[in-house]
């Protein structure tokens, strides 16, 4: 019989992971959140338009910029696995997705961008209508597409959650491979994995109070529960992928 840590001991255990080391943790994500934003805005100023070719250029460059950026992601995962394993961590594993077999980390990035991308598209679509014709009906739409748009989105970016841990875990997988391993093995975890995040919603909303200055130590803390709750699903063979 398996036996899986709960939400409340997967928290316990990234406490204990991230104590004396929020310090790095939180400039870590920090850096990667300032160069995210820093390249958003510029892209905003750069291709902000009002014709639909304008915007259409705009979603396209966003999507690819967001596709390439989330490469990031690989080397978060890295930096709070070694983290969570006992091994050297440093911020400069941010780079790692870039230096090491970049093409399957940008297939992740670019499976999971599209997921979101796809699944907004209707609420951007609509919201430009809207932009353009004043038409206050087109926002009621758009204000209805978009919780739809993300039931769509929700499940499907639990399913790929594993994907970069996995890509760290068996360096010689393609993209795809990781991808499918993610999907393999969140088909009996997914369940546990939403009641994990929601655990975090009133820390969420208590941030928010702080003027989100208390997400810079909430995000680290986060990020290091879900990578422990990856090395919890992974500690047997019958959950290896």
């Amino acid at each position: 019989m398996i036996s899986y840590k709960s939400g409340a001991e997967l928290q316990d255990l990234a406490k204990c992971k991230l104590e004396r080391n929020y310090g790095i943790s939180i400039f870590t994500l920090l850096t990667v959140g300032m160069v995210n934003l820093s390249a958003s805005s510029l892209l905003e100023q750069l291709l902000s338009g009002n014709t639909f070719s304008q915007y259409l250029l705009f979603l396209l460059v966003d999507f690819a910029l967001t596709a390439f950026l989330s490469i990031f992601q690989t080397g978060i995962c890295l930096f709070f696995l070694n983290m969570a394993c006992g091994q050297p961590y440093k911020a400069d594993h941010l780079f790692y997705g870039f230096q090491n077999n970049p093409k399957a980390s940008f297939t992740v990035a670019a499976a999971t961008t599209f997921v979101t991308f796809l699944s907004i598209l209707p609420f951007n679509a609509l919201r430009y209508i809207y932009w353009t014709t004043n038409d206050l009906n087109y926002m009621k739409y758009a204000l209805l597409a978009y919780p739809i748009g993300f039931l769509v989105m929700y499940p499907l970016q639990l399913a790929l959650s594993q994907s970069f841990y996995l890509l760290l875990d068996f360096p010689d997988y393609t993209g795809k491979q990781a991808i499918l391993a993610s999907c393999k093995l969140m088909k009996k975890h997914m369940g546990r994995f939403f009641l994990l995040q929601l655990r975090f919603l009133p820390l969420m909303l208590l941030c928010v109070f702080t003027f989100f200055i208390g997400f810079l130590w909430l995000m680290p803390y986060m990020k290091m529960t879900y990578t422990v709750f990856f090395l919890d699903i992974m500690k047997t063979p019958e959950q290896t992928p």
